[in-house]
């Protein structure tokens, strides 16, 4: 099991999930807010949270969750509501699998925080891709 490598036998492994909770947040961090031609812009780090709730939550509840948020786009079409729909079928696969613990509750948490960030910013993320930056600098492919 992955997260059984993530807290080592020790004192105080809360302390220790604490250190790494902070670290996976600064570079959540990292990963959405982007400063492009004198402006700050939220992107959504769709790949990067799928990645996190698979180590945090299983594999399994990663993959689904990223499969049907996929999936149910239609619903959601924004990247916010992506986000939202992966965290919480993570957390409910997860549940389902687990029960609940203290890494299915870091993981909802770190999958909301960019549509958090979005709603406290009133911007919206949008999904970086080259093509929409080759064309906004006027670059035909």
């Amino acid at each position: 099991d992955v997260r059984a490598a993530l807290v080592p036998r020790g004192d105080s492994p809360l302390s220790v999930v604490a250190i790494q909770a902070v670290v996976l947040l600064i570079g959540l961090v990292l990963q959405t807010l982007r400063y492009e031609r004198g402006r700050w812009a939220l992107t959504a780090p769709v790949f990067y949270i799928g990645g996190l709730l698979a180590v945090l939550c299983t594999p399994w509840a990663g993959l689904c969750a990223f499969v049907l948020a996929w999936v149910l786009t239609s619903v959601a079409p924004n990247a916010q509501g992506f986000l939202v729909v992966q965290a919480m079928v993570a957390a409910i696969v997860a549940y389902w699998l687990n029960g609940l613990n203290l890494f299915l509750i870091l993981g909802f948490v770190l999958g909301v925080v960019p549509v958090i960030f979005s709603l406290l910013m009133k911007k919206p993320l949008v999904v970086f891709s080259r093509r929409s930056m080759s064309a906004a600098r006027g670059v035909s492919s």
